[in-house]
C-alpha cells in the first residue's frame, strides 16, 4: 500500500478468511469491488482498486493517509485488494457467459493491457484488435467483421439477462423488423436508475448486420438503421457509473471534450448566456422534471454530475472557439484514448 508515493505496512489477511467472510460478489452489482468495499464501510478511503490479471497483482489508492486510520480500515483495504482478484475474473466471465447463447462470439480489444485478451479467447469465436479512436469509429469497423445476418452489440459494463436472451431470439425468428429498440437500466454506483432521465435509456443494439451503422460522431452516436425497427420489452443491464474517478475521466474529461468537438462542427457558439443558464436547467429537468429525486442520493448525483456535463462543455467550446491551446481544441491527442 502506498500513500504519496511511500510505503506503508498494512494489516496481512490470510485468503481463507477472505473466503469465509468476503466471498467473491456475483457480477450482478455491476463492479467488481462493489460489495468488497461498500459492505466493510471503507468507501470513503478507497479511491481506486485496480486488478491486473498479466501480473496478477492488485494496487489500492487511498484518499487519506493510512496511518490515520484506524486499524481496521487497514485490515479491511487489505482484504479488499485480495477479495479483487477472483471478483474480477467473475466479472469477466460474467461478461462473455451472458452473451454464449449466440452463434457467433466477436471481441473486439484495443490493444488492452489488463488481461482481457487472454480472458476473451477462453469464451470468443473470434477476438480482433483495433486501437480505440471512439466508440462509433470502432463499432462501425467491428460490424462488417461479424458473420451472421443479425448483430447484437453489448459492451464492457453491460450485461444481457436471461429474459432478453430469449425475446433476442423469438425477434430474430419472427423477421417482422430490420432492428430493435432495447431498453436499458442504467445503474449508478450499483443502484438502478429509473428516473431522472436515464430510464428507459432505448438503445438499437440488435439489427440486420447490413442494414445499420452509427453515426460518425465522437460522442452519443444514434444509430441509423435502413429498415423497420422495432422496440423489445426486456431490458439490457448498463453498470457505467461505477466510481466518482470512472464518471469523472470518462464523462466530465473525455466526453465533454468530444461533446465541444462536436458543438463547434456543428456551428453551435459560445455565449455567456448559454454558459450561465444551461447547467441549471440541465439539473432541474433530471432532478425535479424527471423526478430524479426518487432515485436518492444517486439521483441528486447524476443531476449534478450532467450540469457539470453541460457546464464544461461550454467552458472547452468557448476555449475552443477562442482558438486556445487546450484539450478541447485538439482532437487528435485524445483519438488514442481508451474507454
Amino acid at each position: 500500500m502506498r500513500w504519496n508515493g511511500e510505503a506503508v505496512e498494512w494489516v496481512d489477511i490470510s485468503n481463507q478468511y477472505i473466503y469465509d467472510n468476503y466471498p467473491p460478489v456475483d457480477d450482478d452489482s455491476g463492479t467488481f469491488y462493489g460489495h468488497a468495499i461498500a459492505g466493510n464501510g471503507i468507501a470513503d478511503n478507497i479511491d481506486e482498486i485496480v486488478y491486473r490479471s498479466g501480473d496478477r497483482s492488485t494496487s489500492i489508492q487511498l484518499s487519506a493517509d493510512p496511518r490515520d486510520l484506524p486499524a481496521y480500515t487497514l485490515a479491511q483495504a487489505a482484504l479488499a485488494a485480495d477479495a479483487a482478484r477472483p471478483v474480477a475474473q467473475r466479472r469477466a466471465g460474467k461478461l462473455w457467459g451472458n452473451v454464449t447463447f449466440a452463434d457467433e462470439l466477436l471481441v473486439v480489444d484495443s490493444f488492452s493491457s489488463d488481461g482481457t485478451m487472454e480472458i476473451a479467447r477462453r469464451y470468443a469465436t473470434l477476438v480482433i484488435q483495433r486501437e480505440y479512436g471512439y466508440s462509433a469509429s470502432q463499432k462501425n469497423w467491428a460490424i462488417p467483421q461479424a458473420a451472421g445476418d443479425w448483430v447484437l452489440i453489448v459492451d464492457t459494463d453491460e450485461r444481457v439477462t436471461p429474459e432478453l436472451q430469449s425475446e433476442v431470439l423469438q425477434a430474430i425468428q419472427s423477421g417482422e423488423y430490420d432492428g430493435y429498440l432495447i431498453p436499458r437500466l442504467n445503474h449508478c454506483f450499483g443502484r438502478p436508475m429509473r428516473h431522472g432521465g436515464n430510464w428507459p435509456d432505448h438503445q438499437l443494439r440488435l439489427f440486420r448486420r447490413d442494414l445499420g451503422r452509427y453515426e460518425d460522431v465522437m460522442v452519443h452516436a444514434p444509430f441509423q438503421l435502413d429498415g423497420r425497427k422495432g422496440v423489445l420489452r426486456n431490458h439490457l443491464l448498463h453498470f457505467g457509473q461505477r466510481s466518482v474517478s470512472q464518471i469523472t475521466r470518462v464523462l466530465l474529461q473525455r466526453y465533454t471534450t468530444w461533446e465541444a468537438i462536436r458543438k463547434h462542427k456543428a456551428g453551435v457558439r459560445f455565449s455567456m448566456l448559454k454558459l450561465i443558464t444551461r447547467p441549471p436547467l440541465a439539473f432541474g429537468y433530471r432532478y425535479f422534471y424527471k423526478k430524479g429525486f426518487l432515485d436518492g442520493p444517486e439521483g441528486l448525483f447524476m443531476a449534478l454530475v450532467w450540469s457539470a456535463y453541460v457546464f464544461i462543455t461550454f467552458c472547452k467550446l468557448w476555449r475552443l472557439q477562442s482558438g486556445a491551446s487546450d484539450p478541447a481544441a485538439a482532437p487528435d491527442a485524445i483519438a488514442g484514448e481508451r474507454p
